[in-house]
């Protein structure tokens, strides 16, 4: 008998970290014959049933103008959305932390990018507006190269990896549903669900992270019920095979930054410092794990500090700037890293989740700061991290004067996890012994 057919498409360079390296469709390509498409601009050796599908920097640009015109439109789809868009239109003119010459040069550029995004935010909010662009997207010219191995390999199922706003994926979308093949999105960040506006038309089938994204999934995208699946994410498939090695001599305590968090990186380094001088923290050290993507031009000599390293994944790209994602952090580094530290202290980011698997006690940054787009708002006003302080062994810190008292609980065992503590980490991500690779396979049956 004849296999069916499904096609697969990578996107981008995290896609093909966080799917093609780790194996995740290795079961499906036992059961169908698969093909798989990426993106012409990625660093990727063609093996076979791979094609590349061509971009045109033009259209790119114009759909980034209609995702942004989206985003304004249903600004208020969830308390995320809001937050990142009030983000996006903070009055602040953007004085960055650069030489004066540069910011007098950069300004009347900033300034005119700011207001255009204003005006267009204050037109999208017209009581017409959304009559007025409603047709917008359809006139959108779909890509082309896509469109021809869609026809020239007719399969049963697309699935993409997305986090709901790659051009590629809205013109899959819209090429299957005009060739009625049925479409299946993978989810790919914890986050993606509740921050992102996912245009129409949206895809037939979702896989999300966990039961809390599948809440999230059916209340903010109006997804249905029944088609939505809880599937996990192949990132985390590292955990389940490491086995404990070594990484530094000497004990320590590892501090994770989140993207987008960095304005008082200095005051909460200076804070570490002081706390590593006393006991019972004398014999150990400070691993610093700066966002592989910080976008952040302010670089601290971290040679004023004793107690303080920087995590050596990331430090020839911390000390030349070179923060983009076509740096992808080994995934298999990730356990080495988090298993051998005493315990965790970490803004709001994913690594909050990888230490919980590994059964590490953590301390989350939630205090307040001069900038909007702070610790508190983000564990406050983003929606994938609610309930995240009912989860065992986390400690959230609101106010930065508590955190010595807090590494101080943990490291002498005084740290008492209340009995309101009820939400399970499954709540947040699926993860037990089957493979992601099994499980989307499952999913995979079930639509097919």
């Amino acid at each position: 008998m004849k296999k069916k057919k499904v096609l697969i498409l990578i996107t981008s360079n995290n896609f093909i970290r966080n799917y093609l390296v780790t194996d995740a469709f290795n079961d499906i390509k036992k059961k169908y014959d698969c093909y798989f498409l990426i993106n012409n601009n990625l660093n990727f050796e063609l093996k076979k049933n791979f094609f590349k599908y061509l971009l045109n920097r033009n259209e790119e640009k114009l759909f980034q103008k209609f995702f942004l015109i989206q985003s304004f439109l249903n600004h208020d789809l969830s308390k995320s959305t809001k937050f990142i868009i009030k983000k996006y239109l903070d009055i602040k003119i953007w004085w960055k932390k650069d030489s004066l010459i540069n910011n007098i040069i950069s300004f009347p550029k900033r300034f005119l990018a700011k207001s255009f995004r204003f005006l267009l935010f204050l037109l999208c909010v017209n009581y017409f507006s959304k009559f007025f662009f409603k047709n917008y997207g359809s006139n959108l010219k779909k890509n082309q190269s896509l469109e021809k191995i869609v026809n020239q390999i007719k399969p049963a199922l697309v699935i993409i990896p997305t986090q709901g706003q790659e051009k590629a994926y809205f013109d899959m979308i819209k090429i299957c549903k005009e060739n009625k093949v049925e479409s299946l999105s993978l989810i790919d960040n914890w986050d993606n669900i509740s921050s992102r506006i996912i245009p129409k038309p949206i895809s037939d089938y979702f896989a999300v992270w966990g039961e809390q994204t599948k809440i999230q999934g059916i209340k903010i995208q109006k997804i249905k019920k029944d088609k939505i699946f809880i599937l996990g994410t192949p990132r985390f498939e590292v955990y389940k095979k490491y086995k404990p090695k070594k990484l530094f001599k000497f004990k320590y305590i590892l501090f994770c930054e989140a993207f987008g968090l960095t304005e008082d990186i200095s005051e909460i380094l200076n804070k570490l410092e002081k706390i590593l001088d006393k006991k019972p923290f004398k014999e150990f050290k400070l691993i610093y794990r700066p966002h592989p993507w910080r976008k952040d031009n302010e670089i601290i000599d971290i040679t004023n500090y004793k107690n303080i390293l920087i995590d050596p994944q990331l430090k020839n790209n911390y000390l030349l700037r070179t923060f983009n994602n076509s740096f992808q952090p080994s995934l298999k580094y990730y356990p080495k890293l988090i298993s051998n530290a005493e315990f965790i202290i970490s803004s709001p980011t994913t690594m909050v989740i990888e230490s919980l698997l590994l059964k590490k006690k953590v301390i989350v940054l939630g205090h307040k700061s001069k900038s909007i787009f702070n610790h508190y708002n983000h564990i406050v006003k983003l929606n994938h991290f609610d309930g995240v302080e009912k989860l065992k062994d986390v400690k959230i810190c609101w106010n930065l004067q508590n955190l010595e008292k807090m590494c101080n609980d943990i490291k002498l065992k005084k740290i008492i996890t209340r009995k309101n503590k009820k939400i399970k980490l499954n709540h947040f991500i699926h993860y037990n012994k089957l493979s992601y690779s099994k499980k989307l396979l499952e999913i995979t049956q079930k639509i097919i």
